[in-house]
């Protein structure tokens, strides 16, 4: 990676402890495969530092918790990169919705798919998503994450129960390449969620939030968003400016940082939306409906 930034070798280590006793840094981005953020993320925090990591902070709810500790013992402060939800459409979908455009919001679709032709590569070749995953963790640790935590802002209510499935369909893979979710928000709102890496068709990130008096839909991808007033009868599509999601959602955690406050997500919001992901494949593994305690 360090040769892809065209850094020099004083730049480059092969260890997070090595830079951290040779850089003087205040945060440190973790953004490397999901099996090694919490090893990264423990070491940040043995020298004191703060931590902004990209979602999901760990796969386990044991690792979780190991970081969680750290940070407090150290007095680190963690946030997650809930990047999606900065996406133009997306952010200016929840702001509409908490101003009422859609009335009570009952129903909520979420489509986030990308097809993944590196898949069929070998296992030394292909993207860390596949080979560093967890063993029995797929497109729905990648995806479905960002969808729980869309469907639970957007809804204005938390996860109650959910139904889950998954599968295999495209890909020479021994994870999920295809999965979808119900979920009962607590206020009796309806999500449907699909997540896929084995359909045939360009990348989607679309949402569409129905409510009592309106229908929004966001276009996370294009940047469309369209806004459908039951008492006119007609769509109107929104301007919604330049997307820069990573970059907004770091510049939150900086001015958190600067002001003493807690971030927008913190580990402990990160760790409830992992619950709710596992909580999916729970339900996949079972076949049951399984109630959010």
């Amino acid at each position: 990676m360090g040769a892809l930034l065209e850094l020099g070798e004083d730049q480059q280590f092969a260890d997070v402890n090595t830079l951290l006793h040779a850089v003087p840094v205040d945060v440190v981005d973790v953004a490397a495969a999901t099996t090694a953020h919490a090893e990264i993320a423990e070491a940040v925090c043995a020298v004191g530092k703060h931590l902004i990591c990209a979602a999901p902070m760990t796969s386990s709810l044991a690792d979780t918790d190991r970081v969680l500790q750290a940070a407090e013992n150290a007095g680190s402060t963690i946030g997650v990169l809930h990047n999606y939800r900065y996406r133009a459409p997306i952010r200016k979908a929840l702001w509409l919705l908490a101003e009422g455009a859609v009335g009570v919001p009952f129903s909520i679709r979420i489509d986030l798919s990308e097809p993944r032709r590196d898949l069929h590569l070998s296992a030394r070749e292909r993207d860390w998503r596949i080979h560093d995953h967890p063993p029995d963790r797929g497109c729905w640790l990648e995806q479905g994450y960002h969808a729980m935590y869309l469907a639970r802002e957007m809804m204005g209510s938390d996860i109650q129960a959910m139904s889950a499935l998954t599968g295999t369909f495209f890909h020479p893979v021994e994870v999920e390449d295809h999965a979808a979710a119900l979920l009962r928000h607590r206020n009796g709102g309806i999500t449907c969620v699909r997540t896929s890496w084995a359909i045939r068709a360009e990348a989607a990130f679309t949402v569409e939030v129905a409510g009592t008096s309106g229908t929004l839909r966001a276009n996370g991808n294009s940047g469309s968003l369209s806004l459908f007033r039951a008492d006119r009868g007609e769509w109107e599509n929104l301007e919604v400016g330049p997307t820069s999601d990573v970059a907004d959602a770091l510049r939150d955690f900086f001015d958190s940082l600067d002001t003493r406050q807690a971030p927008a997500i913190t580990g402990d919001e990160a760790r409830r939306n992992l619950r709710l992901l596992l909580t999916a494949y729970e339900s996949a593994r079972t076949g049951r409906t399984v109630t959010v305690s």
